[in-house]
């Protein structure tokens, strides 16, 4: 497990993760609530879920509310409002990733460490897709942690050492190259301003989610108003010929009838006249069925 305190120990807010890979932003300043219990979980992220818990968490020190999530595959840059990240790198094909750290000079820089005991750089002002250069530090095992030396800004810009340790128990010293440790002019505000426009893009995505979720219901809804209109259609049509078959029979019933009383009792056909005629009822009958 990892705990992500605030960089400059202001908050009393922290981020840790949970061992399913979800993070978890605590607030230790939580008031006891009305059911007489303390509910320090503020936020409960769960979109990048997975088997194991982030081998790193870290805050920006150019950027508290801003946090850096290494996993084994990639790592992702999460913001406090969102529940989603905002960025999200390109899976790693090569080898595992085991640690990570931010540059505490340049905010578009941090470092990423793999199994195959290589280092990458990552520089999102020359590129986000790939890392921008990879060294290969001839370890025999994989780069367990990576930890900047913090000295005042003006000293890490003449030199900037960075402590390497491998799963063998070694810890090498690393000198970051010059345009890796030095920030540009305006470094800050640029980054700032491709945070905030991710920021925005989530935020665009969110709500045209929910635009597209209402637009769903109403088109099911109306499939589903279609659906029961037909139904109800068909029933009546159904209603309708069972009438109608109900009433063709009671009329032939009725012929038959007539044709018997002019045979019987009123003797004004012959029996085979009578024979003739219902022969022709039910022949009009059949037809009348066919035809519906």
């Amino acid at each position: 497990m990892n705990l992500c305190l605030d960089p400059n120990l202001v908050s009393k807010c922290f981020w840790s993760n949970t061992e399913d890979g979800d993070l978890v932003k605590v607030d230790i300043s939580t008031q006891l609530t009305n059911n007489n219990h303390y509910d320090y979980i503020k936020a409960h992220y769960t979109d990048q879920k997975g088997f194991r818990p982030p081998v790193r968490l870290e805050r920006s020190l150019f950027f508290p509310q801003y946090l850096l999530a290494v996993y084994d595959y990639y790592f992702a840059i999460w913001s406090q409002e969102n529940e989603k990240p905002l960025f999200h790198s390109s899976y790693a094909s090569e080898a595992l990733i085991t640690c990570g750290a931010l540059s505490p000079t340049r905010p578009g820089v941090l470092l990423i460490g793999r199994s195959d005991g290589k280092l990458e750089l990552w520089d999102f002002l020359e590129q986000s897709h790939k890392a921008s250069c990879i060294i290969d530090l001839q370890v025999q095992t994989f780069l367990s942690a990576l930890e900047y030396q913090v000295l005042d800004k003006e000293k890490m810009k003449a030199c900037q050492y960075v402590a390497v340790g491998d799963g063998q128990g070694v810890a090498r010293i690393f000198s970051v190259p010059k345009n890796f440790r030095v920030a540009g002019a305006g470094e800050e505000n640029n980054m700032g301003a491709l945070w905030r426009r991710q920021e925005s893009r989530l935020r665009y995505m969110r709500e045209r989610q929910i635009v597209r979720n209402q637009q769903r219901l109403q088109e099911e809804g109306r499939a589903e108003e279609e659906e029961e209109y037909q139904r109800r259609e068909q029933m009546e049509e159904r209603s309708e010929d069972v009438e109608r078959h109900a009433q063709e029979k009671e009329e032939l019933r009725y012929k038959q009838f007539m044709i018997k009383v002019k045979l019987e009792e009123l003797h004004l056909i012959t029996k085979e006249e009578a024979e003739a005629e219902k022969k022709a009822v039910k022949q009009e009958y059949k037809r009348k069925k066919r035809a519906a």
